[in-house]
Parts: C-alpha cells; sequence; structure tokens
C-alpha cells in the first residue's frame, strides 16, 4: 500500500501543539548486554521506541549516530548488518527492526520545531548544535551577497540592452525570426546562421576615449562592442568557482564544502521499510542562487544512496 505526503500529514499532525504527550508516551528504560537503552512507550500504537538514533546511548544520547545507506543499484546496504548486531543485545523475541513509514509518522509532526517532540524523540544533534550548523551555513550564503548582487546587475544591464540598445533587438529580432524558420524546417543553413547572429554579441570595436582611440604598442585596443552580454557570464562564473572552492584572498569559504560536511545531520533523513525515509527536520533550503530562497518541504524520498539515520522500534514487550 502507497502512502502520500498528504495522508502523512493528516497522521503525524493535526494538533496546534507539538505532539502531545497527554499520557501517551512513556520514557524508561530496557536492560540489554551492553548496559541500559532509553526508549519511549506509546500506548497509543504499543510500539516501543529507542530515545535515540542508532549508535547513541544514555539519555543525553552520547556518541555518534550511525548514518547508514540502503541496497540499490550503486550501493551496499549497511543497516542491515547494523540492526542484527543491536538486536543481539537483547533475549527477547520481539527484535527491533526499521519502522513502517505510516508508524515513524506518528512520532512525527511539523508543528514542532524539529520535526519531533525531542525530548521524547531525539535528533542526531542537539538542537544547540543544529542551530549552530544552520547559522554557519547562513553566513556563509550571506558572505556572498556582493556576488550574487554583481550577477543581478549584470542581469539588469543586459536587460536594458534588450530593450534600449538598438543594435541589440535588431540581432535579438534576426534570432526569433531564425528560430521560427527552423522549426519549421530545420536545416544547417539556418543552424549557421542563427550561430552567426549570436556570435555578433562577441563583436569587438576600437576603444574611444575623449573622442581619440586608444593605443597600445601601435595598435588600437579592441573591447566588446555589447559587453553586458558576457557580463552575465563572466559574474556567474565567478559565483560558481567560489561556491565550488572558496577563495581565499577574499576570505569566503566554499558553500559546496561547507554544506556536504553536514547535510547529513542538517537534513535529519531516518529510514524506514519500503526504500522510503522520512525527513524529520523540516529545514531551510540553502541552496544559492541568484534571485531566489525558499524552504525545503519534501518530506518523503526514496533511499536513493542517501546516508539516514535509524529510529528502531519494536511492539512493546508484554514482559515489561
Amino acid at each position: 500500500m502507497k502512502y502520500s505526503l498528504l495522508t502523512l500529514a493528516l497522521l503525524s499532525t493535526g494538533a496546534s501543539a507539538c505532539l502531545e504527550n497527554n499520557g501517551r508516551f512513556e520514557k524508561t528504560s530496557v536492560n540489554t548486554d551492553q548496559g541500559e537503552v532509553i526508549v519511549v512507550n506509546d500506548k497509543k500504537t504499543n510500539l516501543q521506541w529507542l530515545h535515540c538514533p542508532l549508535g547513541q546511548t544514555t539519555e543525553q544520547c552520547i556518541g555518534d549516530a550511525q548514518e547508514h545507506t540502503f541496497k540499490t543499484y550503486f550501493h551496499k546496504d549497511t543497516a542491515t548488518a547494523a540492526i542484527a548486531e543491536f538486536n543481539g543485545n537483547f533475549a527477547e523475541e520481539q527484535h527491533w527492526r526499521l519502522p513502517h513509514t505510516m508508524e515513524l509518522g506518528t512520532i512525527t509532526d511539523y508543528n514542532c520545531e524539529f520535526g519531533t517532540n525531542l525530548a521524547l524523540f531525539s535528533m542526531s544533534v542537539s538542537s544547540t548544535e543544529y542551530r549552530q550548523m544552520e547559522g554557519n551555513l547562513k553566513a556563509v550564503r550571506d558572505s556572498y551577497a556582493p556576488l550574487l548582487q554583481a550577477i543581478d546587475d549584470a542581469k539588469a544591464a543586459w536587460q536594458h540592452d534588450l530593450e534600449h540598445n538598438p543594435e541589440v533587438i535588431a540581432i535579438m529580432a534576426e534570432i526569433e525570426r531564425l528560430e521560427a524558420l527552423r522549426e519549421k524546417k530545420p536545416t544547417r543553413e539556418l543552424a549557421l546562421k542563427i550561430r552567426a547572429q549570436w556570435s555578433k554579441l562577441y563583436d569587438k570595436e576600437e576603444l574611444v576615449v575623449d573622442g581619440k582611440v586608444v593605443m597600445e604598442d601601435g595598435k588600437p585596443v579592441m573591447v566588446l562592442k555589447y559587453p553586458n552580454y558576457s557580463a552575465q557570464g563572466k559574474a556567474q562564473w565567478a559565483f560558481d568557482k567560489v561556491y565550488r572552492k572558496g577563495d581565499e584572498s577574499q576570505r569566503l569559504l566554499s558553500y559546496e564544502q561547507e554544506y556536504q560536511a553536514v547535510k547529513v545531520p542538517m537534513a535529519q533523513w531516518f529510514a524506514t521499510t519500503g526504500g522510503l525515509g522520512i525527513k524529520l527536520q523540516n529545514s531551510m533550503n540553502y541552496s544559492v542562487h541568484s534571485g531566489k530562497e525558499g524552504w525545503g518541504l519534501e518530506q518523503i524520498h526514496y533511499f536513493n544512496g542517501i546516508s539516514m539515520y535509524l529510529r528502531l522500534v519494536r511492539e512493546i514487550p508484554t514482559a515489561e
């Protein structure tokens, strides 16, 4: 049976408060060969959950939460063995397993700041650590403001040419005419003519200052006739270079590298059965580009090699 995002939302939200308890949940501990494990009993669903993501211990969730990928065409399943190893610490027949998507939905509530009640179901990092990572990424993104402004300025300048420069208007009109002809009957000749028109936007002319041609080494200095067209690409290239590699001379960090280092704890994906995961954190979409910025609201995702955390579950043992 398939469940839609809407179905999950109806199941996991509905109240204005954050995953209200009202006696529904009980945090307790169970003994294992490796010591106590903090669990949360859900009396409504009769399910017992790990308080911490697999790999962390104690009520404070000390240690590193395990990150796992699942078997796909390109990735090896690393979760099955980890779950079996954890189960080896228990004597009960009712062993721990991955939750079904709808089961994990019962403790997921996007009315909560972090997607669930952290007092009951901890993330892999504390809320303080999460906000610090979020703040660090925002600071890197904000440091790109001059680069993004340069892109916007270049686009605005080219748009002005498109609307007010007669020569540019004529070139673009001819391109549009040729494209319409090629759409009806594609030919190599038309393709070459269109290419020739685009090439005109890179034409050069002599640099004239105060009515005089500027000379260098006995030759006139040549400059682009329509500089605003190529300026867009240059501004975008400058941004892309910093985004990927950073720039020490400008003291700018690489956003791509900074994000890759924290993307798993930032997303807080938790695996379920059926090749799906649920994104616990309703986090900011930190893509950096000119003119757009938004909230990433996609909460269900196929594994596809994404590293996910494990919040294991089982039926509440009758002996407890």
